[in-house]
């Protein structure tokens, strides 16, 4: 609900390309490429919501491009339409960067926002900051849907209706500061395995150039993204 023209719950996902300071820093990578990446997945992530059966042009979710390696998306309203929309962006902008060899962390969340289009203006601490440090918190190549989604939309995750998500142990980073964030009461994942598309005879494929790309930085991550891959990679099909 609407407390002034600004203040309003809604339902914010967090993108965030880790270890882009290597990514920078390598002949692989120009600032062309990753600009392109970047806009390549975001307009995926429009294009197959237009072709969605849901697709609503008021529902359309608003994208921030945050500082460098890091993307926002949002929904205009509280609905159950709007956070679903929000997940369907942030699950495919996941895929596109992932894969085009970007290793990446996501976060979902629900929750009281102040923003201001006109000034650029977004804040929130239990959207926009939760969003943040949820994503921030996890020690994978993966993403998890806050609580505070589930609580306010619990029929998304019932029976499956939700391809998009997984239930699934998210692992965390085991630290004070991770446990005061209440991440024990998450349940579940960005399943970006589903309709990835690509061969599904090899699911690990995806990963495989990392310690190549990144050696022992990102290990414990890969590691944990590797038993994620092993455990629901029934859930892997091709487009």
């Amino acid at each position: 609900m609407t407390k002034n023209n600004h203040v309003s719950n809604r339902t914010v996902g967090f993108i965030d390309v880790f270890a882009f300071k290597t990514i920078l820093n390598s002949p692989k990578w120009s600032l062309e490429k990753i600009g392109s990446v970047f806009s390549n997945a975001i307009d995926v992530a429009e294009q197959i919501y237009k072709e969605d059966r849901l697709f609503d042009r008021r529902m359309q979710p608003s994208i921030k491009h945050n500082f460098s390696d890091s993307i926002i998306v949002y929904s205009h309203d509280d609905s159950e339409h709007g956070s679903l929309t929000v997940i369907k962006y942030i699950h495919r902008i996941f895929q596109m960067l992932l894969w085009h060899q970007l290793p990446v962390r996501a976060a979902v969340a629900f929750g009281e926002a102040y923003i201001d289009e006109q000034k650029n203006i977004h804040i929130g601490k239990s959207s926009f900051t939760r969003a943040y440090e949820i994503e921030q918190a996890q020690e994978w190549i993966g993403g998890a849907i806050d609580i505070s989604v589930e609580n306010r939309f619990p029929e998304l995750f019932l029976n499956g209706k939700l391809p998009e998500v997984i239930q699934y142990p998210i692992p965390f980073k085991d630290s004070p500061e991770v446990r005061t964030l209440g991440v024990s009461d998450i349940r579940f994942a960005i399943n970006w395995l589903h309709n990835i598309g690509r061969d599904p005879s090899n699911p690990f494929d995806i990963i495989t150039p990392f310690p190549d790309m990144f050696g022992d930085k990102i290990l414990a991550k890969l590691q944990n993204t590797k038993k994620f891959i092993e455990k629901t990679k029934e859930f892997y099909f091709t487009d």
